[in-house]
């Protein structure tokens, strides 16, 4: 998405990173200690602004609500944290606002970004004479 938007040359190097804790652990004593969580995301959005980083987007929609409800929304009192639930939750009020205000019609976005079934790949393969039974 930074490469979409153009903003390759403002982002870090390596600017998504996972956090050290796996699967298990999250679901398990992570949910149970959700301070566990925030310590990771705490640790990690450390090593993100020590590389570079002014601002850091927890892009988990577990993690970034965690972190918000326990006060990890800054690190340091200076580097914003993004809860990017919060911001989808925002941004859908003011798409409804904006849609009452002045009248705007609904966009759907179902689907977008859901990959083509195998069989359409076939018959647009077929189309254009392509051989999609080979790749």
């Amino acid at each position: 998405m930074i490469y979409n938007a153009g903003l390759q040359s403002k982002a870090i190097a390596d600017p998504v990173r996972g956090v050290s804790l796996s699967s298990y652990e999250v679901a398990t004593n992570g949910i149970a200690d959700v301070s566990l969580i925030v310590q990771a995301v705490e640790e990690r959005a450390r090593d993100l602004v020590n590389d570079g980083a002014e601002v850091v987007v927890v892009g988990c929609s577990l993690f970034s609500p965690l972190c918000t409800a326990s006060g990890l929304v800054t690190l340091d009192g200076n580097v914003p944290i993004v809860d990017v639930m919060a911001i989808s939750l925002k941004m859908a009020e003011f798409m409804v606002d904006l849609k009452n205000a002045i009248d705007l019609p609904a966009l759907s976005r179902v689907g977008r970004y859901q990959p083509l079934r195998d069989k359409d790949i076939r018959r647009l393969g077929t189309h254009f004479g392509v051989d999609t039974q080979s790749s």
